[in-house]
């Protein structure tokens, strides 16, 4: 199963984010929708006009890429990468498509994905 865009599954905070960033969007299954928005308000309270440049998947976990404002001090840069890692940590545990508690599965040759159980795709 390849990923699709979740943008209607933003916040409309983190929509504007998005589109006032780069441009490359959401790519990424509905069940990390409620990590990516927590982690956005949290980056918020830090740096309310930070711009997301790209949330993705990538070998089963979470990517999330953004722009800080210029004027940022070091303290807030740390706690930004702090929150974030944190992020990708929690959706590494996290059922990309359901939000269950999920491990890392090999989906298909080539393809890791975290899944839980029942989402992940079995042998035959």
């Amino acid at each position: 199963m390849g990923t699709f865009d979740n943008y209607d599954r933003m916040s409309d905070d983190l929509k504007k984010r998005v589109d006032e960033g780069l441009g490359c969007g959401s790519y990424v299954l509905s069940g990390w929708a409620k990590i990516i928005n927590e982690l956005n308000e949290d980056i918020a309270k830090i740096d309310p006009d930070y711009k997301v440049d790209q949330i993705k998947e990538k070998l089963g976990g979470l990517r999330y890429y953004v722009k800080l404002s210029e004027d940022l001090g070091q303290t807030a840069r740390d706690t930004r990468y702090t929150l974030i890692r944190e992020a990708e940590d929690e959706a590494y545990e996290t059922c990309d498509v359901c939000g269950a508690l999920s491990k890392l599965a090999t989906q298909s040759p080539g393809y890791i994905a975290t899944r839980c159980e029942e989402h992940t795709e079995k042998e035959e």
